[in-house]
């Protein structure tokens, strides 16, 4: 299910992302923070709901 937050680890949730962001992260299948940064920034950034804010936050400069 798109909306099931309830998978998101405590570290993602933590992050304060927008519920699009959220819902592009779940639709992928990324639970996890570490999980994300393994994707890579370039992949991310073209999921749908994905914005300037969430990369800032999930990728920290």
């Amino acid at each position: 299910m798109p909306n099931d937050f309830s998978k998101l680890d405590l570290n993602l949730l933590d992050l304060g992302l927008a519920k699009p962001a959220l819902r592009a992260l779940v639709i992928a299948e990324l639970y996890t923070l570490n999980q994300v940064r393994k994707y890579g920034l370039e992949a991310i950034s073209k999921l749908h709901g994905i914005g300037p804010t969430a990369i800032h936050k999930l990728f920290p400069k």
